[in-house]
């Protein structure tokens, strides 16, 4: 039986949980989640959260994320079933950065309210 690769301590890890994220480390995370296998859909998701998270330094919101994508919640819930936003934000590496705040009347960066 061979061991399944496991996630790479990322150089300079601040803390245990801290890991390098690739494509491989996305799909050990989908099984013991239990949403995989990662399907197109699912890819196509994490791609455009990563990518959020990178132009904004924070986590896309679950309306940002169908914005971006042009899933509805259903589909999304369907996706990732459970806690949406979290199991995007575990499988897609983006754990880390800090979500975009849901107070009334502050925009988040991606909505044009600055930087957060």
């Amino acid at each position: 039986m061979t061991r399944a690769p496991q996630p790479r301590r990322a150089r300079g890890a601040r803390s245990p949980g801290r890991f390098e994220w690739d494509p491989e480390v996305a799909e050990q995370l989908a099984e013991r989640l239990g949403i995989a296998p990662l399907k197109h859909e699912h890819w196509q998701v994490i791609a455009a959260c990563r990518e959020e998270a990178a132009r904004t330094r924070r986590l896309p919101t679950l309306p940002r994320i169908q914005e971006l994508t042009g899933h509805g919640a259903a589909a999304l819930a369907h996706l990732f079933e459970g806690r949406v936003e979290i199991l995007i934000a575990l499988v897609a590496g983006l754990a880390d950065f800090e979500p975009v705040s849901r107070e009334p009347g502050r925009r988040g960066a991606h909505e044009g309210g600055g930087t957060g």
